[in-house]
């Protein structure tokens, strides 16, 4: 009996007829209620029904009647998960493998949940079990591969990238983050061709195609306008096939409250935010109601703060772009604002839906969205100047009078060191910047600054510095300028912010990159009592120094060369009395200025917002 009718429930499976299966079981587990197999079936039935407790409640019940199958042990790991009851089902999935050793889809699902629950090692470990069992998976080698980045092994993962390639050339996943990878090591022209043959693969792909916009700003020798071209040809397809502006009914008056809507995945320990938090934290709540559109997979305590002082939080990480389309409109928003720029889990379809009335690109990126129906960005006068660099955007630029980052720092920051060139009796320069932002010309640079102060080191700090292969490669290039490995000092990742700043006591002077600034760093350098030397540029990621610096009253350290910028390293290499000084003093330097001015920030950016709104209630009412 249960056999035969198992047999007829597998062909109504089949057919995807799942009602009439379930009931099918469900009348053979009342009458044989031993019939491991059955329970087995009914309980994947209801998973596909999207009943994980259902299933949940079948699959133990498979497992009291035979407790060493294998197969439920899995499925309710799979129920569990899906449940987000991500521990239980590691151990669910943990004990399905101890009992059949070769299973090979209870590790690769043993491996995700690990990476859920923050133990890549683990992950990285089952993963590559995978690997053995199934040596000809691209998809096993894939998977090992994403771990290993995690990691920071990167010399693993670029390998096992390269095996999935070989193994599926066709899944453009494996190119983009091989890409992703060689970014990390700092081999930018590589980088750049895995994207282009990604995005051959999936010219669509637009995670593919931001990633490689981003990279663009890392290489110094590209035509500006070129790049803002690759932009705007690479937006067009954000475009949805119907493109027709949506009506909106947003009651036109001028100086009512306004409804703010924020869009990002970085509401958490994350750059963007602890520059939107004074923003946030500062808005007048009669002015400004404000709403957070939060891909934020993994909360942490910077998200549960923003989110107490946020009015309306909405979670979108299971949300589709028409989704959170609806959700925008159903809520109203006047001025929608993104702050992500063209960097990871972005939300821009949405804005290319035109999603409210009023679109404003803010903060997370160097440089235009290229979307046309992004009608403004925020920036300021130094990063960029009236007439200078207009023709490098689609949005209109809004300067804000007083600048356009506003910096908090971590609660947890400790106090400046004392200048260790005072102790060890020689001068470290140091930059803690991404390594895709260290390319050939900044490394020649700083090998000439190194020349020129005797027996001076750099330290560079960054994630990807705990790979042995990461290390080998920057020895290598600054080896190619007769630098000696012995005056490099390559710190790996620190798991805490506190400890990461108190690295900056091990540096004297801070070097910011170009073409490509840095923004957090040169922030945290100062706050540390760090001076920093900046080389502007003409576009708005060669001068966010400029911004920053000179809003904290620290433009002398502004270059307009090269040449310039080796010989303020070297004046400040000199300067041991002002050094010390400034170690004390550039706290209260920044703390003082524009730049760490939560209130004046808000009030400049809600100046904007009004007139922004006046300027689009003057096209509803002409």
């Amino acid at each position: 009996m249960s056999t035969n009718a198992r047999q007829m429930a597998r062909q109504l499976i089949a057919q995807q007829r799942f009602g009439e299966a379930r009931e099918l079981l469900l009348r053979v587990c009342r009458v044989t209620p031993d019939d491991a197999d059955a329970w087995l079936m009914l309980g994947s039935i209801d998973g596909r029904l999207r009943d994980p407790v259902g299933a949940e409640r079948c699959f133990r019940r498979a497992i009291k009647v035979r407790a060493e199958f294998p197969a439920a042990h899995y499925n309710l790991g799979i129920a569990l998960r899906d449940q987000k009851r991500f521990d239980e089902a590691a151990k669910v999935f943990r004990l399905a493998t101890e009992l059949k050793p070769d299973y090979s889809e209870a590790w690769n699902a043993l491996g995700f949940a690990l990476l859920v629950l923050r133990e890549p090692v683990a992950a990285a470990d089952a993963f590559r079990t995978v690997c053995h069992l199934a040596p000809n998976s691209a998809e096993a080698h894939g998977n090992f591969a994403n771990a290993c980045n995690q990691l920071g092994r990167l010399e693993e993962a670029m390998a096992a990238f390269r095996k999935a390639i070989s193994l599926d050339g066709r899944e453009s996943g494996y190119r983009g983050n091989l890409a992703n990878v060689l970014c990390n090591q700092g081999r930018l022209g590589e980088a750049l061709d895995e994207y282009r043959r990604a995005i051959a693969l999936a010219p669509r792909n637009i995670s593919l195609q931001s990633n490689y916009l981003l990279t663009l700003h890392y290489l110094p020798d590209l035509d500006p306008q070129w790049v803002f071209e690759e932009h705007r040809r690479l937006a067009a397809m954000h475009v949805p096939a119907d493109s027709t502006v949506p009506e909106h009914n947003n009651d036109p008056k001028p100086d009512r409250r306004l409804r703010v809507g924020y869009v990002s995945s970085d509401f958490r320990e994350h750059s963007v935010a602890y520059f939107f938090d004074p923003l946030i934290t500062h808005h007048d709540c009669f002015q400004i109601e404000t709403f957070c559109y939060s891909g934020v997979a993994r909360p942490d305590s910077i998200t549960t703060r923003l989110e107490a002082v946020t009015k309306h939080w909405r979670g979108i990480c299971d949300k589709s772009d028409a989704d959170l389309f609806r959700m925008i409109r159903s809520d109203g928003i006047d001025i929608l604002v993104d702050l992500s720029g063209h960097t990871s889990c972005h939300r821009l379809a949405v804005f290319a839906r035109r999603a409210a009335p009023v679109q404003v690109t803010y903060l997370g990126y160097p440089g235009t969205t290229g979307l046309e129906t992004m009608d403004y960005r925020l920036t300021d006068e130094w990063a960029d100047p009236d007439g200078m660099t207009e023709r490098y955007y689609t949005e209109q630029l809004w300067r804000l009078p007083t600048g356009f980052l506003c910096y908090k720092a971590p609660r947890t920051a400790p106090a400046p060191a004392l200048c260790p060139s005072a102790s060890s009796g020689y001068i470290t320069f140091g930059s803690f910047n991404n390594l895709s932002k260290v390319n050939d010309r900044v490394i020649a640079l700083w090998s000439r600054i190194l020349q020129s102060v005797p027996q001076s080191r750099l330290a560079l700090k960054y994630h990807s510095m705990g790979d042995a292969s990461v290390r080998a490669l920057v020895f290598e290039r600054f080896r190619q300028h007769n630098i000696a490995e012995e005056r490099l000092e390559l710190l790996p990742p620190v798991p805490t912010t506190a400890g990461h700043l108190e690295c900056y006591g091990r540096i004297d002077i801070a070097l910011d990159p170009f073409p490509y600034n840095g923004t957090t760093t040169t922030c945290e350098a100062l706050w540390m009592g760090v001076p920093v030397v900046s080389l502007a540029g003409a576009i708005h990621a060669q001068r966010v120094g400029v911004s920053l610096l000179s809003r904290a009253g620290l433009s002398d350290w502004v270059a307009d060369s090269e040449q310039t910028y080796l010989d303020i390293a070297v004046t400040l290499a000199a300067a041991h009395e002002e050094r010390a000084r400034l170690r004390t003093a550039l706290r209260q330097t920044l703390e003082s200025s524009s730049l760490c001015d939560g209130r004046r920030i808000a009030a400049a950016v809600e100046d904007a917002y009004r007139k922004m709104w006046q300027e689009w209630c003057k096209t509803r009412t002409a």
